[in-house]
């Protein structure tokens, strides 16, 4: 049985977390927002540099 270990993020885990985070957003609100709305939330360099500053905080 493998095991999961959980551990606080580092900036080097910005970019991993932001395109998990794109593609579950862009996933989750398919068919439920208009696509140009979609084609917003889709940068991966918005979420990371989200992620950069929140992993610093």
């Amino acid at each position: 049985m493998s095991s999961i270990q959980v551990r606080p993020a580092t900036l080097r885990d910005a970019k991993a977390i932001a395109q998990v985070h794109t593609t579950a957003a862009l996933e989750a609100y398919r068919g439920l927002v208009p696509d140009d709305q979609l084609k917003s939330m889709s940068s991966v360099e918005k979420r990371q540099a989200y992620w950069r500053e929140a992993i610093e905080y």
